[in-house]
């Protein structure tokens, strides 16, 4: 694949139910109201994350390789000639992407009218330079070509823009070693993120598995609270006493350490398995 510098190849595992985006081992998305800044913050989290042991194929969804053509609008020139910022972008959206301007019924079917330039007036540079605003500032009427107030600019920009909880977001996945606990990747991924000092408005929020181990230690605590106090109920209701069951129950933390010093002895993570036993 080396031989396509324009092809960006992943690894990840087989998913059974396909949902179109990527299924790697850790997955989390960065979230903010700019998406120059976030793909600037993500380029350096990636160029750290990288040198991270038992992280590898760390990469971004976000790819500002769709060329593009950018329209500069010279304000002050616009304004002296009573033209709007509106204007300028109505007429261009109609012209360029198209505008539904009515319907049309045939039997039982119900289809949209577009008005739209001819593909040869909207596809090039020049055609778009040669587009024609109306004045109306009462000092002058007429027709203006476009380009008297606007400047082209190619450029590189996303594919498409994508948002989580209304935020533009840009998603960080890598893969795990063998020897690499998701937990453990998870807090290097925070400690990074909080080393870069992001701004207010800025964020981290972990998705996909990375999110369910999250979600499944903070509902296991909730589980283990509520199974300790039916246990105390239950062993009350049996010895019908209030401190027998207590006692009973105080067992039970006395075979934690030794679980855990077991666990670290025969190199185990501390995975979801583990934790129900």
């Amino acid at each position: 694949l080396a031989q396509f510098p324009d092809v960006r190849s992943s690894v990840q595992l087989i998913s059974n139910i396909s949902s179109g985006g990527r299924n790697s081992d850790l997955q989390f998305n960065l979230t903010g109201p700019d998406l120059q800044k976030l793909t600037s913050y993500a380029d350096e989290l990636i160029a750290r994350l990288a040198t991270t042991n038992g992280l590898a194929d760390v990469d971004m969804t976000l790819a500002n390789r769709k060329p593009e053509l950018r329209i500069e609008i010279d304000r002050e020139k616009a304004s002296q000639f009573g033209l709007r910022i509106q204007d300028i972008a109505d007429t261009l959206r109609t012209l360029v992407g198209g505008e539904i301007v009515g319907t049309f019924r045939e039997n039982d079917d119900l289809y949209d009218v577009w008005l739209r330039a001819n593909a040869k007036d909207r596809s090039t540079q020049e055609a778009l330079e040669d587009v024609t605003l109306r004045l109306n500032n009462g000092a002058s009427t007429g027709l203006v070509q476009l380009v008297n107030f606007v400047n082209f600019r190619e450029a590189r920009g996303p594919n498409q823009i994508d948002r989580f909880q209304r935020q533009r977001k840009v998603t960080i996945v890598a893969n795990l070693a063998t020897d690499k606990a998701l937990g453990d990747a998870m807090k290097d991924s925070l400690d990074t993120v909080k080393a870069l000092n992001l701004p207010p408005g800025y964020g981290a929020t972990f998705t996909g598995r990375a999110k369910t181990l999250q979600e499944t230690g903070q509902n296991f605590i909730i589980a283990f609270g509520l199974a300790m106090i039916f246990m105390y109920m239950i062993l009350a209701a049996q010895f019908e006493n209030f401190v027998h069951p207590i006692s009973i129950m105080l067992a039970v933390p006395l075979s934690l350490p030794f679980a855990l010093i077991t666990m670290i002895g025969l190199n185990e993570p501390l995975n979801i398995y583990a934790i129900f036993g």
